[in-house]
């Protein structure tokens, strides 16, 4: 029984940053680094590709992938991902365990961390349901929050007498590189958040989400200066 699906969604319209999911990173579309990850992934049976756009699609040559042209009520901002995946299901028509959600906006995932959270959830039995990359950002801890009014004047809050980021209690915020789920789960709780959700902490990884050109530019910069391997 066909296993492992890997769902590469790609929808075309974008307010950020227009075809943001076409737009050349390193010479290749985003479209395509997302897939090149997909096939470095263990135990991937088919890797699908979900878009509104027919050159979109096009993007990637390989015949094996399967692609499906997405109606246009899915591919709107505020179409929700489970909403895609339900579509895709139904239209490939065959029964996979296990769901690797792959996005284009996130191309500087290292494959190797992939298959790591992979396994976690593979040797979890029933204790694990997904499994979400997260991160740590220190310069945005909660205790730093402000609130402003209707004037844009901050609201009074007390900020804490130690400043220092280290001395606070580390959070971690989803990271977008990659989420894993149990399907049926996955329909049941309509999220990948849940008390049996594992946040794979990210090292060789590095959180983007592009959505804008200077996240474009970030992204170059950090390939260009040798800060993250290329996938080749």
């Amino acid at each position: 029984m066909v296993k492992t699906l890997c769902l590469i969604p790609a929808r075309q319209g974008s307010v950020g940053l227009k075809n943001k999911n076409i737009k050349l990173l390193n010479g290749i579309p985003l479209i395509k680094h997302a897939y090149t990850i997909a096939k470095r992934v263990k135990h991937i049976d088919d890797i699908v590709i979900s878009s509104d756009s027919k050159k979109y699609l096009n993007k990637i040559e390989n015949k094996n992938v399967i692609k499906i042209l997405r109606p246009k009520r899915l591919s709107s901002s505020k179409s929700l991902i489970l909403d895609v995946v339900k579509h895709t299901l139904l239209k490939i028509k065959k029964k996979y365990k296990y769901l690797i959600l792959l996005e284009p906006t996130s191309p500087l995932t290292d494959p190797k961390e992939v298959n790591l959270a992979f396994k976690k959830l593979l040797s979890s039995n029933s204790e694990i349901d997904f499994v979400v990359s997260v991160i740590s950002l220190p310069k945005y801890n909660s205790k730093f929050i402000l609130k402003l009014n209707k004037k844009n004047k901050i609201k009074f809050k007390k900020f804490p007498k130690n400043s220092n980021r280290q001395s606070f209690t580390e959070e971690f915020f989803i990271s977008g590189n990659f989420y894993i789920a149990k399907i049926d789960k996955l329909l049941q709780n309509k999220s990948w958040i849940s008390n049996k959700t594992f946040g794979f902490k990210i090292k060789r990884s590095i959180h983007t989400d592009i959505d804008t050109n200077l996240d474009l530019l970030f992204t170059q910069s950090i390939i260009k200066n040798g800060l993250f391997k290329k996938i080749k």
